[in-house]
C-alpha cells in the first residue's frame, strides 16, 4: 500500500513541476515583450528628442544670424547621421527627419540661401546683403 502512495506522488511532484515551469516561463516571454516595446519606445523617443534639438539649433541660428550685422558669421558643429536621419528645407522651416517619415520643424523667419547636403561637422552661418548663407566652415 506505501508503494502506491509513493508512485502516485512522484507522478503528482512532476507534473505540479512542470505547470511551474510553463508558468514561469509564460510570465518571461510576457515580459519580454513588454520590455522590448518599451524599449523601442524609448529610442524613438530619444530620436525625437535630438532631432527637435537640431532643428531648433539650426533654425536659432539662421535667425540670429539674420537679424545681426551684414557680415556676422556663427559657427556651429552639428552631427546628424544615421539610418533614416535626413534633413531638408521648407520655404520657411527646417525639418529634420528622425525616421522615415516622421520629422521636426522648426521656423525659419529670415531668407536664407544652404549650400549645405548633410549636417555633419560645422555648419557657418554667414549674413550677406538681407540674406543668411549657409555653408560648411
Amino acid at each position: 500500500m506505501i508503494n502506491m502512495f509513493k508512485k502516485n506522488n512522484s507522478g503528482q511532484i512532476s507534473m505540479e513541476f512542470i505547470i511551474t515551469i510553463l508558468f514561469i516561463i509564460g510570465i518571461f516571454v510576457f515580459s519580454l515583450f513588454l520590455f522590448q516595446n518599451r524599449t523601442f519606445l524609448n529610442y524613438n523617443y530619444s530620436y525625437q528628442w535630438d532631432s527637435r534639438e537640431i532643428a531648433t539649433r539650426f533654425a536659432r541660428n539662421v535667425n540670429n544670424v539674420y537679424l545681426m550685422d551684414d557680415g556676422a558669421r556663427v559657427v556651429d558643429h552639428f552631427f546628424w547621421s544615421g539610418v533614416d536621419r535626413n534633413f531638408d528645407f521648407g520655404e520657411n522651416n527646417i525639418r529634420v527627419y528622425y525616421s522615415k517619415d516622421n520629422y521636426i520643424d522648426a521656423p525659419i523667419l529670415a531668407l536664407f540661401e544652404s549650400n549645405i547636403s548633410d549636417l555633419n561637422g560645422e555648419i557657418l552661418f554667414k549674413k550677406i546683403g538681407s540674406k543668411v548663407l549657409i555653408d560648411y566652415d
